[in-house]
């Protein structure tokens, strides 16, 4: 009886603490909390709504009295939007039919999306998908392009004719080899995706002056590309060719966007303030210079903390080959401190059922971001990472080879592209300099 008499006290006095902190408390929407993390060194006071629906969120203040304005705020847009929007009868009992769906599988240790997420999945799929046609893997559709190439050329009875089209069949493949297994051939009538295709070529292949390929050789590629998409439209696999909308390739080289480290620290106080689940994924491609379609693949298995390596195996990399990548301080403290928030080191590195799905939630994450101030650009996490690592280490070959680039192309156009100092910096943002960061900035205002 006493230790129960102990307990009430004591969930009394913490009460009474909170009312104290946060006067309007009791006032919150259903959802809403607030409440002290002393583990954080800075900004400590956190307002959390959790929805019955879909995605919650955190926010942390530097003070209560800022939590609890913006509590009540958020309070008040809750109760105006509840009253301005009314699901009809049937959306009602979709959202439980949702529901209980969800709570089903994740009973049975299954995963399954929220609701907004298969909301926002069916979404894209009914972009992605015409229900009239059903479109081929990549990999299948190539196989059948494969073998009509062959029988065209065994119809010249030459034996250049043979040697040709295996040369020109081999150029087409390595274009594809950049999209994953499970790519349909509708993507590529995407220019993005082609895009992508020319750009992981330009990574990957040396030209002969050990930097990147030339104009004609990318002409070469884009030429066999060309030819496949062709010939894809009139066995009606596809409705159009974007290679017509690329523009023209010149003899300049592509540019290679990067953050400084001040961007850096943007981002990661970004990320540390409202979007910790962003960590590792980040991370990853800050202080490793992982592709994301890679980390789309990695699991946590795949990260050895206590050894400070990252194993890229085999099956997961665009290039086919393993890559073995030390994790710099920065990244294993940061890794720990999304640890110490409760997380666990199971499973794929980007939660979610397959490649594609986890593919399609890093664009969310990305949108996100742009949404909220951050000027994201494309590819430049490892850019940067590329950009440090060869100021900092001077080794070009070693950076290479965590890159999966050629040693060549590393040598040419990352020698010299950051200086030793700001390669320091870009290294040495942790979570305990993003704290130390938002006090100076408190102090400012």
């Amino acid at each position: 009886m006493t230790t129960i008499q102990k307990t009430n006290v004591h969930k009394r006095t913490a009460k009474s603490r909170l009312d104290k902190l946060f006067p309007n408390r009791t006032k919150y929407a259903e959802g809403i909390s607030a409440s002290v993390e002393n583990r954080r060194k800075t900004s400590p006071f956190r307002v959390k709504y959790r929805p019955k629906v879909g995605n919650g969120f955190s926010k942390y203040f530097l003070t209560p009295q800022e939590a609890d304005e913006y509590a009540m705020e958020l309070t008040t847009q809750i109760l105006r939007d509840g009253q301005n929007f009314q699901l009809s009868t049937s959306e009602k009992a979709a959202m439980v039919l949702w529901r209980n769906h969800r709570e089903n599988r994740l009973a049975t240790g299954k995963s399954s999306m929220t609701l907004d997420e298969a909301i926002q999945f069916a979404i894209q799929a009914e972009k992605d998908n015409d229900e009239t046609v059903q479109y081929p893997l990549v990999s299948e559709t190539f196989a059948q392009f494969f073998a009509y190439k062959e029988k065209e050329a065994a119809g010249k009875n030459t034996e250049s004719a043979l040697h040709n089209v295996k040369r020109f069949l081999a150029d087409v493949d390595k274009c594809l080899n950049v999209l994953d297994s499970e790519t349909r051939i509708n993507e590529l009538e995407k220019v993005e995706t082609v895009q992508n295709i020319e750009e992981e070529l330009y990574d990957t292949i040396t030209g002969r002056d050990g930097g990147y390929p030339t104009k004609t050789t990318m002409n070469h590629y884009r030429r066999a590309l060309n030819v496949l998409l062709n010939w894809s439209i009139k066995r009606e696999l596809i409705a159009k060719n974007p290679i017509d909308l690329l523009p023209a390739i010149t003899d300049e080289e592509p540019p290679r966007e990067t953050y400084s480290p001040e961007e850096l620290k943007n981002l990661l106080t970004l990320v540390y303030t409202s979007h910790p689940d962003y960590i590792p994924w980040l991370v990853l491609g800050s202080f490793c210079g992982v592709r994301s379609r890679e980390i789309a693949r990695m699991e946590w298995k795949d990260i050895h903390l206590e050894d400070k390596e990252l194993m890229v195996p085999h099956m997961k990399t665009k290039t086919g080959e393993p890559r073995l990548v030390p994790l710099p301080d920065a990244a294993v403290a940061w890794l720990q401190y999304w640890f110490a928030l409760g997380n666990k080191a199971e499973g794929f590195i980007v939660p979610a059922a397959n490649t594609s799905r986890r593919i399609w939630t890093m664009g969310r994450w990305m949108e996100t971001l742009k949404k909220e101030g951050f000027n994201w650009k494309r590819n430049a996490l490892r850019h940067s990472f590329a950009s440090y690592a060869c100021a900092r280490e001077m080794v070009y070959e070693q950076v290479a080879s965590w890159l999966g680039n050629s040693p060549a192309v590393m040598a040419k156009h990352y020698r010299k592209a950051k200086g030793k100092k700001e390669a320091n910096e870009w290294f040495s943002i942790t979570p305990s300099v993003i704290e130390t960061v938002q006090i100076k900035a408190m102090r400012k205002s």
